[in-house]
Formats: C-alpha cells, structure tokens, sequence
C-alpha cells in the first residue's frame, strides 16, 4: 500500500522533549510534488543535533518537531518527475532535505548543495511553501528525491543511517583536505563523530591517526577502531609541548566552549589545518592571532556534505568495510535512548529501529498481500541448507543484471539486431521466473503470493510494474513497443526482486557462520512481529475444527525458558508459560479437518501438541508427565517458531 497521508512519529512541543517527554502523534508531512519521495523509514540514527534541537539550544525551535536526520529505509512513493530512483529501492537521507538547485545558484551549480543560502533542513526547517520539514523519528518521511541516496547493497541499514549525517560531516573535511597517504591526522573527540573521523582517516590510509580525549578511558576502543595514538589531555600537563608540530590536519567533533583550541592549534606542522565540525550552543574560545600566523595555519568548518558526496562516502564505506561503532535501539524508547545519548551512554552512535508503534509496510506494497518481514518464518537453517539459497540468490542477482542491461541498451539497437535482443531477454526473463519459483519451493510460503502475482498478465499491463511470464506477450507487441513501453517497466519490479533478494541473504548471513544463531535471534525476532493469526486461515472456527498452520513438514526448534520468552504482540505474554530451558524438540505436524496434532520426543518423554479453538481463545495444551500447560494463540505460535 502506498504510504498514508498522515504520518506518525515522535514529536516534541517544547524544551522538556530532550528531557524524554517526546510525545508519538500525528502530524502532516509537506504536500507532496512531482520532485518528491516517501520512504517507509526502518532505520533512523540519533545525533547530537536531535537533541540540541528539541531543547532549543541552537536558537528557538519551531514546535511541534519532529527530528532525526540518519534516515534509511525504502521508497513507497514516487514523483512522476524522479528518473533516479525508483520504487522498493532502499534509500538514506541526512540533514539536509532542500536546496533551489537553481542554474545560477554559485553553492547548487558547484554541487555544494549544504551550503545553498535556501538549504532546508530535513528538521525544523520551513520549505519554500510554507510547510516544515519533519525527520525520521517516525514511521514515513517525505523529502524532494533529490536528497534521497541510494544505499550500497553492501551496507547494512543499521551502518548507513548513522553515516548519513555523522559520517558524513567527518568523511567530507577529511577527504576535501587531503587525508591519506603520507598524512598525520588528529581526531579531538571520541563520541559519535569523532569515533567516524578515527574510522574513516584509517580507512582512507592516513599514515598516522591521533585521538585526542580528556581520559584515557576509551583508549583501547580507539585503538581498535584504528587510531595510532593516543592523547589523554587532562592526564598530561604537557601534551601540547610533546606532540607539537607532529599533524597536518586536525579535525575538531567537540561542541564544547571551553575546549583549548590554542594547545590543540600548536599540535599542527607549518601550513595545517584545523576544521571544526562540533557545533557548541555558546560561542567558540578566543584565539590569538599568531597561533595561526606564525606557522601560517589555516581554521575553518565544514558542514555536512554534498549529495554526491555522501554517495562517495557510502560506496567507500561498503568498499573499505567500514563499520561503525552502533547500539540498536528500538523506536517506541527513542525517549530513554534519548536521555542516555545526552547522558553519554553511547557507544558510539544509536541507530533506532523496529517501529513497533506504526504499521509496518513491506517493500512490495504496489502487491495484493502484504508480506511479513521475515521471509525464513518456521525454517532451521543448517550451514548447507543456508549456503544452497545463498547461492541460488546469487545466481538469480547476476541474471537480473545482465538482463538490465540489456534491457536499457535494446531501444538503440537495429531492428533485427532488436529482434534478437528481445529473444534473450525473453529467454532470460524465463529462466529468472523459474529460479524464482525454485527458490520460493525452498523458503517458507510466506513468500509465495508476490510469486503467483507476477505471472498474471493483465495486473502485469495494468501496474505496469509486474512481470509477465507468457513470452508471446511482448512478440505481439512488436519490438518498438517492447523496447520503449513493455521492458523498461519491467525493470522496477527487478529493482524490487533484488531488494527481496538482499533481505533473505541479510538472513542467511548469521547461519553461514553458525547453524545455531538463527534460533537463538532470529526466531525471538519472528515472534516479536508475528502472532498465531498470521497462519492463513484468519477467521474464527469452531472448537472441533483447527486452525491450519504454517509448516507442514518435520520442524525443528526449542522451548525458552521462562526468563528468556520473548515479548509477543497483542499483549500476550509468554512468558508464564513453563517451558523447559533449551530443550529441543522435533515434530511432524498434520493438518487435516478436524485437527492439527503433532508428537515430539524430548530425551525420553513424549509430548504431544493439540491445536483447536477459535482465534482468541485457547489453542494449544502441552501435556507432559501428567503436567498440563495451557498457550494462548501467539504462546503457540511462539512455541512452533522454535
């Protein structure tokens, strides 16, 4: 489904907001134009200016705000006037969400967009209509598509978020200021930012990588990140005097008034520089003016980055293997991860995620039926089995390459050259369908219904987005048409099947390593967003009958213990249920008119499981050695999950 016209999130009405008294309302986003996107939001960082903001410490804020500005997620919707992206891509947005982008605009001619005297801000800032921008704490977001970056398939969401505006604001003074190769570069501040500069002047080869902090407290994890040094300032009296003139460039993430920037200016070699990124709500400290003439120094800031830039930075990210230093924490206590970001908890950057406050839409919302967000419901993964599909997801992947490629190259070509080419595609299309088809037998049923849509060739013509699997259907067309209406619209649903495809591998990951993680996590991940009611059969059934569930096969899995169940959804909790620690179990399930039985055996004990009722009442005894406990619907599920 497309996205609503009202969207949801954390607001702030006055000071006390940074204080955790953010409040989840409503608000209306700026009206929508051709130029602009939404994206379902699945990820969003937490960065110090959220919470200068909400306390109006950076001058008067327009309230109610809502902020977050390291936005990930995935577009829902789309202006007819966007070329560059497309529908289901996963997308990333910083802080900036506006600029005129005018010809005769020195900053937006020159590509720095961040420094337009019209720059808007994707919180609390006023758009030229009038209306206010809104950030990322919130289930949507909607910003002009050209502050929208694509994400590397290479980066995880929870990576990229926190890189849309802290990593940024490091990467861009770094890179536009020459570190690398044969250069020596300072990092004052370990926090959230300072932790990216040590990250990315590693990456990026600087000879020497200082950091500089008051404590010797995070020494070993600035090591880890890369650092080479370590200034501890506030344990050395003479720090200044030990590492004079030993850095080119020093960059400053502090935001703090009473920082020493003279001692911090004497550690630069003649002709370095000293970029200040940290904003402080007072003013910066005096300098004198031969701190910077006598060895003919250079000060300045830097803010943010550039669009262009900030796609530099994430492909160098995924290329490098950069990795920041996150804590996930979920959305509905973005007011306590407030509170502990301002108290300095991080370390180093939270990311918030798990909406569980706004409805969740899957990337393939232009479908019938709504997936869940996990595809390997009900699965144990062994390595083997994980590989299999990892493969067969690569395979898949290299096929729907090749074919947009050609596919974009086919309008160009001479007409029996045409011929040929939409021969191959076709081909191509149809040994991609099967793949799909195999690697749908072999994943939970969960996935099938965006499976079967793709061969109905009348939705294929009428959403223009739907694959049609009948070859003879674009023949008919003629090549012209083929090329310039039929084959160019079926690239967006490729672009969607590869988005499906990377979140199965996001899944499959974690059993490469080891068969055991995916029990352990993922499962507890599964029943936190799904309950008994999403088996298939939805509505209310006599006692006598049974509620058809979800596997049908051998299954494996484990209870929890009482201290480990999970939260469940709808307010069950399973936590009462006496399940037995880690005991494993294995089960054939049955599903037949009158009920759903299965029998498991536990060292030497026999259990048997019945399944019945309607939903909302009692669905499943456990009977154990004379013992008998009683799930409720989501206890079951939960218990069949493993």
């Amino acid at each position: 489904m497309p996205s609503p016209n009202e969207f949801h999130g954390w607001l702030g009405h006055d000071k006390t907001a940074a204080q955790g008294n953010m409040t989840w309302s409503s608000f209306q986003p700026k009206p929508f134009n051709d130029n602009d996107v939404d994206i379902n939001v699945s990820h969003c960082g937490i960065c110090g200016s959220d919470i200068h903001t909400l306390r109006s410490g950076w001058g008067a804020t327009h309230y109610p705000i809502c902020v977050g500005h390291e936005i990930v997620g995935t577009i829902v919707r789309i202006g007819d006037k966007v070329k560059h992206l497309a529908l289901g891509e996963r997308v990333g947005v910083g802080a900036q969400a506006f600029s005129c982008l005018n010809e005769d605009c020195g900053e937006c001619s020159a590509g720095l967009e961040q420094h337009c005297p019209k720059m808007v801000g994707t919180y609390g800032s006023k758009y030229p209509d009038g209306s206010w921008s809104m950030g990322g704490y919130a289930d949507y977001v909607r910003v002009p598509a050209h502050f929208a970056i694509k994400i590397p398939a290479g980066l995880r969401s929870e990576d990229a978020a926190p890189m849309m505006c802290g990593g940024i604001t490091v990467y861009s003074p770094l890179k536009n200021n020459g570190a690398g190769p044969g250069k020596n570069v300072g990092i004052v501040g370990l926090g959230g930012l300072g932790h990216f500069g040590v990250l990315f002047a590693k990456a990026l080869g600087c000879d020497k990588v200082v950091a500089i902090s008051r404590r010797r407290n995070k020494a070993d994890d600035a090591k880890a990140m890369g650092a080479t040094d370590y200034i501890a300032t506030s344990e050395d009296e003479k720090w200044a005097r030990k590492h004079s003139r030993t850095l080119d460039l020093i960059i400053s993430t502090v935001s703090s008034p009473d920082m020493p920037i003279e001692s911090y200016l004497r550690l630069l070699r003649t002709g370095g520089v000293f970029m200040q990124v940290g904003a402080p709500e007072d003013k910066l400290p005096q300098i004198a003016a031969f701190s910077l003439i006598g060895k003919g120094c250079k000060i300045g800031g830097s803010q943010i980055g550039s669009p262009k830039e900030i796609e530099t930075m994430l492909k160098f990210a995924a290329e490098k293997g950069v990795k920041p230093w996150i804590q996930k924490r979920n959305m509905k206590d973005a007011n306590k991860a407030v509170v502990d970001m301002e108290d300095g908890h991080a370390r180093y950057r939270y990311v918030l995620l798990d909406l569980d406050q706004s409805p969740v839409t899957s990337v393939m919302f232009l479908f019938t039926k709504k997936l869940p967000k996990t595809f390997m419901a009900g699965m144990y993964l062994t390595q083997e089995k994980a590989r299999e599909l990892m493969g067969m997801c690569k395979a898949i992947e290299k096929d729907l390459h090749q074919q947009r490629i050609e596919i974009d190259a086919f309008p160009s070509t001479k007409r029996d050259e045409s011929r040929r080419a939409l021969s191959h595609i076709q081909q191509r299309h149809s040994q991609i369908t099967k793949q799909l088809g195999e690697l749908n037998h072999q994943v939970s049923g969960s996935t099938e219904p965006w499976l079967k849509e793709i061969g109905d060739t009348k939705v294929t013509m009428e959403r223009k987005v739907m694959v049609c699997n009948k070859e003879s259907e674009p023949m008919r067309m003629g090549w012209k048409l083929s090329a310039e209406q039929y084959w160019p619209l079926i690239t967006e649903t490729y672009m969607i099947i590869l988005e499906l495809l990377k979140r199965l591998e996001e899944e499959l990951k974690p059993a490469l390593d080891d068969e055991n993680i995916w029990t352990r996590t993922t499962a507890r991940v599964i029943i936190r967003q799904a309950s008994v009611k999403s088996c298939r059969s939805r509505k209310s059934i006599p006692n006598s009958e049974s509620k058809r569930v979800l596997f049908e096969k051998k299954v494996k899995g484990r209870y929890y213990d009482t201290t480990e169940a999970p939260y469940i959804e709808d307010g069950h909790d399973a936590a009462h249920v006496s399940w037995k620690t880690n005991a494993e179990f294995t089960t054939n399930l049955t599903d037949d008119k009158k009920k759903t039985a299965g029998n498991y055996r536990r060292r030497d004990t026999t259990c048997t499981v019945n399944l019945g009722g309607s939903v909302g009442t009692q669905v499943g005894v456990v009977r154990e050695g004379g013992h008998e406990d009683t799930l409720q619907d989501s206890a079951a599920y939960a218990f069949y999950m493993g």
